[in-house]
């Protein structure tokens, strides 16, 4: 049995080129948008596939009334970004596989550059886009691995003075690059594969929440696939999504870190991360309260807020706190 027959079959038609993945949970204000930008810039034998995960705010009615030919299929509950993408899957049939989030838009010719990449490059498995912001900001490239060295140069600060003249040595690619890039992992956000991929790899951990895509790409690469960074192909990523830092998934993300430590790299080294994480925040907020207090400025207390909500969520105490009054 060949490595990819657990994904997806239709045995009464030909496959097409690409199947699309995305999920939709309460999404109705920008998943028109998204839809509508695979239609237009992908191409004429496409399969659309939408796992909607118990929307309730009229989205669903609204993708099946405006995009007929899409494929619904109905969860019913919220299983994450790694439970949808993975029933995605089993519903895919094309030569290749874009992930694709709800608040992203394609532009012109990028599926026909990720599909020429790959095409001219047998070795590489996996690859993303250039993300920019709605007013054309860069956003992301990927990055590298998340090592423990990657995680002190990002908890000490380094990775401000090392990212443009050693961008290796940091977990973020935060340069705009102008070349394709060999990188550890692609966002999430837009991840497009060829279907071998899937059954090299296997699906994406649901026990991980927003680390998910990067586990998934260390698996892809462990697996002997290459993965790139393609900045010509470009995505419009709003980096939006529903809930915030106080609820009981964002708790999750904190802990998926740690975890992923634990899962690839043992239990000491686990440990070894929360030491600096906790280090480095709890230094970061004594410093952040330091310069409000200094030069009055607001920014710097906003960050020391946001530091002081990323500790509580490290710790696991989040969810016990009441949700601050916005």
């Amino acid at each position: 049995m060949p490595k990819d027959a657990h994904i997806g079959r239709n045995p009464h038609r030909t496959p097409p080129d690409v199947s699309v993945i995305v999920l939709n949970w309460n999404d109705r204000e920008v998943i028109a948008d998204c839809l509508a930008s695979v239609f237009e810039h992908g191409p004429e034998d496409l399969q659309m596939i939408v796992i909607d995960q118990g929307s309730t705010d009229g989205s669903r009615k609204l993708i099946q009334e405006r995009f007929p030919q899409a494929q619904m299929e109905a969860l019913g509950e919220n299983r994450g970004f790694a439970g949808g993408r993975n029933e995605g899957v089993l519903h895919a049939y094309g030569r290749y596989v874009l992930f694709l989030d709800a608040d992203a838009r394609l532009q012109p010719d990028t599926l026909a550059r990720f599909k020429r990449f790959l095409d001219s490059h047998p070795d590489v498995g996996l690859v993303g886009p250039k993300l920019v912001f709605p007013d054309g900001r860069f956003q992301s490239v990927g990055g590298y691995s998340f090592s423990l060295w990657r995680q002190l140069v990002y908890w000490t600060g380094l990775g401000a003075a090392l990212k443009h003249r050693y961008p290796r040595l940091c977990q973020y690619l935060e340069v705009d690059i102008a070349q394709p890039t060999a990188v550890d992992w692609v966002a999430g956000a837009c991840q497009f594969w060829r279907r071998r991929v899937w059954g090299d790899a296997g699906p994406i951990d649901e026990a991980l929440y927003y680390m998910d895509d990067n586990e998934w790409c260390y698996r892809v690469r462990k697996s002997g696939w290459r993965i790139y960074s393609l900045p010509e192909a470009q995505v419009v990523h709003h980096l939006g999504g529903s809930g915030g830092l106080w609820t009981p998934l964002v708790v999750k993300g904190a802990r998926s870190l740690p975890r992923f430590f634990r899962k690839h790299y043992g239990a000491t080294a686990e440990v070894l991360y929360y030491a600096l994480a906790l280090t480095g925040l709890a230094t970061r907020i004594a410093v952040f309260r330091a310069a409000a207090a200094l030069t009055r400025a607001p920014g710097w207390r906003a960050k020391a807020v946001w530091s002081q909500r990323q500790l509580l969520a490290l710790c696991g105490i989040v969810s016990r706190l009441p949700r601050p009054t916005p």
